[in-house]
C-alpha cells in the first residue's frame, strides 16, 4: 500500500498516478487470497465474489474505484476514474447488477465517462456518489482545469446514465474559488428533501487550504440561506494557521452535518478534526471546542480521517490512520458523543488502532466505514500492499469470527486497494477499489461479502 501522503489535496491517498497503470468489460480476476477460515466473499457475485473492469476509458491503462452506493433494487453504482490513451484521465461511473453483470442498459454498455465541463481537464476524478430519492445518481470530484488549477465538480444523472441538463450547467456544476487556484470535493451526502452537500477542501489567498461545504438544492443551484450563500469554509481548526481539508460527511436525524478530515496543527503535523454544523450552515459550538473536535495521536506526526458515520442515538465514528513514531500509518477508529467528546467507553478510551509491531515500513489505513443493524462497525482500506476489512462490535471489540481476529486481506497480483465501501439491508457488504492485473496494470474491483 502506499505511503500516505501529507498536503490536504491529495491526502485522500487516491490520486491516480498512486495506481500504476490500469477493456471494457470485465476480466477474470486471480483467486483472491483470504483466510481460510473468512468465509464471507459472496460466491454467487461476479466471479467467486468480486468483478473487475479494466479500459473504460480506452487507454489500457488504469481503472479505480473510488465511491459506492446501492439502490432500493441492489443495483451498485461505483465511481472512479479511467486512463485514456492520450495519458488522461475521465471520471466513470459504472452501474452492476445486483449479480455482478454490468447493467448495458446504463450508459455506454455499463458505464459514462466524462472529461469535464468547462472545454474538459486533463485530470478528471470522481470521488464519491449518493442517489436521491427518484433514483438519480450524483457524483463528485475534480478536475484538472487548463493545466494549471483543479476545480470541484459535481454531475448529475439520470437513471439511464444521461447528464440531467436541469441541473447546474447541462448536467455538471464547476466550483472555482475566488483565487482560481485549487478546489476538490472528495464527499457529498443527500438530506430527505434532496438537498445536496459537498465536502472538500478549497485554496485560500495565503496558498493554504481550508475545509470547504457547499450545499446545493436538486437544480444544482446553492441554498443562499446556508451558510455564507450556500458555502461555509473553515480555516485553522488545529491551530496551526496551515491547510485544513474534509474527506467524508455523514447527516443525523435532525440534518445536523458531520465533516471528517485534518487540520495543521501548530507543531507542523497534521490532527484528525470533526465538523459539525447545524442545518443552517452555522457551528454547533457545543461540539467539541466551538463546533470542531480535535484528535491527535500524539506521534507529533500527520493523522488522517477519511470517513464518518453516525449511529440512531447520535454517536459519531471516524476512521482514518494515525501516524506512528516510526513513519508508519495505522488504522484508527474514533467514538465521539454527540457533543464531541471521546467515548470511553468503545475500544481502549474511545480508540480501536490496528498495530502490527512486529512489521516494519508497515502501512495501513482506513477509509471508509459502515455501521450494520446491529450496531457493528466496519472499515474498508488498505493494508500494505492488500485491500483491507475490519469488523468491530459496538465496543470496540475485534469480531474473531470475522476474518483473521477481525481482519481480512486481499491481494491480487501483489496489489489490491480498498476506498469506497457500503453495506444494504441485509449486512451484505460492497467495497470498491483496485487491483492488480496480470499486465501489471489496475483494474476498478468490486468485493461482496456476506
Amino acid at each position: 500500500m502506499k505511503k500516505y501522503l501529507k498536503v490536504v489535496p491529495i491526502m485522500a491517498a487516491i490520486l491516480f498516478s498512486a495506481c500504476g497503470g490500469g477493456s471494457s468489460g470485465s476480466d477474470n480476476p486471480v483467486e483472491p487470497v483470504i483466510p481460510s477460515n473468512a468465509g464471507v466473499l459472496d460466491t454467487s457475485f461476479g466471479n467467486g465474489g468480486m468483478v473487475s473492469d479494466h479500459n473504460a476509458s480506452g487507454g489500457d491503462s488504469a481503472d479505480v474505484g473510488e465511491g459506492i452506493t446501492l439502490d432500493a433494487l441492489g443495483n451498485i453504482f461505483v465511481t472512479g476514474n479511467s486512463q485514456a490513451s492520450n495519458g488522461d484521465v475521465e471520471m466513470v461511473l459504472w452501474k452492476y447488477t445486483p449479480s455482478g453483470e454490468l447493467d448495458t442498459s446504463f450508459g455506454n454498455h455499463g458505464f459514462v465517462t466524462h472529461h469535464g465541463p468547462a472545454g474538459g481537464g486533463r485530470f478528471v476524478f470522481g470521488r464519491d456518489v449518493k442517489l436521491d430519492t427518484n433514483g438519480n445518481i450524483y457524483v463528485v470530484g475534480n478536475m484538472m482545469h487548463h493545466d494549471t488549477t483543479y476545480d470541484l465538480v459535481v454531475w448529475k444523472y439520470d437513471a439511464t446514465g444521461a447528464l440531467d441538463t436541469n441541473f447546474g450547467e447541462n448536467g455538471t456544476i464547476l466550483y472555482n474559488s475566488p483565487v482560481n487556484a485549487l478546489d476538490g470535493g472528495f464527499a457529498l451526502v443527500l438530506d430527505s428533501l434532496d438537498n445536496l452537500y459537498v465536502t472538500g477542501y478549497t485554496e485560500n489567498s495565503d496558498g493554504n487550504y481550508d475545509m470547504l461545504l457547499m450545499k446545493y438544492n436538486s437544480v444544482g443551484s446553492l441554498d443562499s440561506s446556508f451558510g455564507n450563500n450556500g458555502i461555509v469554509v473553515n480555516h485553522n481548526a488545529a491551530g496551526g494557521n496551515g491547510n485544513d481539508g474534509a474527506q467524508g460527511i455523514t447527516l443525523d436525524n435532525n440534518n445536523n452535518i458531520y465533516i471528517s478530515g485534518v487540520s495543521e496543527n501548530a507543531d507542523t503535523g497534521m490532527d484528525i478534526a470533526i465538523w459539525k454544523y447545524k442545518s443552517d450552515g452555522s457551528p454547533d459550538t457545543s461540539f467539541g471546542n466551538n463546533g470542531v473536535a480535535l484528535f491527535d495521536g500524539n506521534s507529533g506526526g500527520y493523522d488522517l480521517a477519511f470517513d464518518t458515520a453516525v449511529n440512531q442515538e447520535g454517536s459519531l465514528y471516524v476512521t482514518g490512520g494515525v501516524e506512528d513514531y516510526q513513519g508508519d500509518y495505522n488504522m484508527v477508529v474514533l467514538k465521539l458523543h454527540a457533543n464531541g467528546r471521546i467515548d470511553d467507553s468503545f475500544g481502549e478510551g474511545g480508540i480501536v488502532i490496528d498495530r502490527d509491531w512486529e512489521l516494519t515500513d508497515n502501512n495501513n489505513v482506513g477509509i471508509s466505514l459502515e455501521l450494520d443493524s446491529h450496531g457493528n462497525v466496519y472499515v474498508g482500506g488498505g493494508y500494505d500492499n492488500s485491500m483491507a476489512l475490519w469488523k468491530y462490535d459496538a465496543d470496540g471489540l475485534a469480531d474473531a469470527d470475522f476474518g483473521d481476529n477481525g481482519r481480512i486481506l486481499i491481494e491480487i497480483n501483489g496489489a489490491s486497494d480498498g476506498y469506497g465501501m457500503q453495506i444494504d439491508a441485509s449486512n451484505q457488504l460492497f467495497i470498491t477499489g483496485w487491483s492488480r492485473n496480470t499486465d501489471g496494470d489496475a483494474d476498478m474491483s468490486l468485493w461482496k461479502f456476506k
